[in-house]
């Protein structure tokens, strides 16, 4: 695949949606996934809402929702709803960029419907999307992008130089092969399964889907990254980079 510069791991909404937006900052983009790209993972169980203040959803979406509800009362109700366990500068983030993400998606052939009031929320702020249309969306734009693709590939390991993430190693499972891709930055769209405690129906620890299997603990993310570590003694990590924050889980079991 050449000289990478940004190499994203995980098919998902996230890592879709990252592999366009980098592709679209002049970046040489390479996605690769566990299993088939728009075709697999959790978003495609997906058929539910997208949370959207209502001001936006009337002003910006043109759909039927209470134009009195602002950016300020979602962001009240998402860190109570994560029980002010959120990265609240996260949590900001998202109610202020999701209307024009949506949007876009809607520009680009995604079908949505007039939210609904979900769980946690004042007032109906769930606008109606497909996860699989959603995912065929994504793709669409990364085709048009050039964002190539590395399907059947289970990412195993982090490659390290100076301390410094260089790209992955893992397997290709339709030759068995081991193979190390090279990046100037590597971006984990992986799930974290510590999300799910926030919800009082899951136990802790629990999967809401059995498509979940593949999610981790930030300790278990931790232990990795020092089992790596020891493994390449000669250049260690640092894990003062890594970010960790705790919020809702927008998928239900």
């Amino acid at each position: 695949m050449g000289e990478i510069d940004v190499l994203v791991v995980g098919s998902g909404a996230a890592g879709m949606l990252a592999a366009v937006v980098a592709a679209e900052a002049g970046q040489k983009t390479v996605m690769v996934t566990k299993g088939q790209a728009a075709r697999s993972g959790a978003t495609a169980t997906i058929t539910g809402d997208c949370c959207v203040d209502g001001r936006t959803c009337v002003e910006l979406l043109g759909l039927k929702a209470d134009h009195r509800d602002t950016q300020d009362a979602f962001f009240e109700d998402t860190v109570a709803g994560g029980k002010y366990l959120n990265d609240q500068h996260l949590v900001e983030a998202m109610v202020s960029e999701i209307g024009p993400i949506v949007k876009r998606m809607r520009d680009s052939g995604l079908r949505i419907g007039d939210p609904i009031r979900a769980p946690g929320h004042r007032t109906a702020r769930g606008v109606w999307i497909s996860g699989m249309e959603l995912m065929q969306t994504l793709r669409k734009l990364m085709i048009k992008l050039d964002v190539k693709v590395r399907e059947e590939f289970f990412a195993t390991d982090l490659l390290l130089n100076d301390g410094a993430v260089a790209g992955i190693a893992g397997i290709d499972q339709r030759t068995g092969d081991v193979v190390a891709l090279r990046a100037k930055a590597v971006v984990l769209a992986t799930s974290n399964r510590e999300y799910n405690v926030t919800w009082e129906s899951l136990p802790a620890d629990q999967l809401p889907h059995s498509d979940h299997r593949f999610e981790c603990t930030r300790q278990e993310l931790r232990d990795w990254a020092n089992r790596i570590a020891r493994q390449h003694a000669e250049t260690g990590t640092d894990q003062r980079g890594l970010r960790f924050s705790r919020g809702r889980c927008f998928q239900r079991g």
